[in-house]
């Protein structure tokens, strides 16, 4: 992660609606699929610490940035580890649950990385792993994110199954925001490079709000409908 961008993560994470609507998904997802008793759960690519509430049990987190690894240590992580997915030191058949949240597409070797998700995975252990989708909505911020890819449903599903591990839920996710945020990469395309703006949504209060309320709506719908497209897709796996 870069630095300006690890910054602005710090600042953002718990007001941007983007963020508090994905942790407010995970919950549910977690909530309903998890095993009753977690002993340990990892995130992956914890980064700044957004996801630490929802872990259960000792909770580890997983990252390659020095630096977020020594922020996530004010956030209560019992055990933080600098690293990542695709080589790892961590035993087979660990964790209860796993959280890989917007990490795959950094990773270019991904088969690796959801082979090690599944080594590490308890026997009946979950694991809630969500990408980015659509090679469409390709922008700068996947620059500078340092992805390599974009996702369809199709190919993430086989990813996972190739893997052999059981998908319990799949579908494309932020579906009422696919429009918008293509209208954006559309035209920052169009645009000049030099009046090209970060395509983050950062607008006021109210609109913050009411994007919160339209994502954690729908966000209820997502536990009965399988979306057909959307910015992101969300897999819920167990082995």
């Amino acid at each position: 992660m870069e630095k300006h961008v690890f910054g602005s993560t710090i600042e953002i994470e718990d007001k941007n609606w983007w963020y508090r609507s994905r942790r407010n998904l995970l919950g549910m997802l977690i909530k309903k699929h998890a095993p009753e008793n977690i002993e340990k759960s990892l995130d992956i690519g914890c980064g700044v610490g957004s996801n630490f509430s929802l872990l259960r049990g000792e909770a580890y987190g997983l990252d390659i940035d020095q630096e977020a690894l020594a922020f996530c240590k004010t956030k209560g992580y019992d055990y933080l580890v600098y690293g990542d997915i695709a080589h790892n030191n961590f035993q087979d058949n660990f964790f209860d649950l796993i959280l890989c949240s917007e990490v795959l597409e950094h990773i270019f070797d991904d088969r690796s990385a959801v082979k090690e998700v599944k080594r590490i995975l308890k026997p009946g252990g979950v694991a809630i792993l969500t990408v980015p989708a659509f090679s469409i909505l390709w922008h700068d911020n996947d620059i500078i994110g340092n992805h390599h890819r974009r996702y369809r449903k199709k190919q993430f599903a086989g990813l996972i199954e190739k893997e052999g591990l059981k998908i319990e839920r799949i579908s494309y996710w932020n579906f009422f925001f696919f429009l918008p945020a293509l209208l954006v990469v559309l035209f920052s395309r169009l645009a000049d490079k030099k009046d090209k703006k970060d395509l983050k949504l950062n607008m006021g209060p109210r609109f913050m709000d009411y994007f919160t309320e339209l994502s954690f709506w729908e966000n209820k719908l997502f536990l009965r409908v399988n979306w057909p497209f959307g910015t992101s897709i969300v897999a819920v796996v167990r082995k």
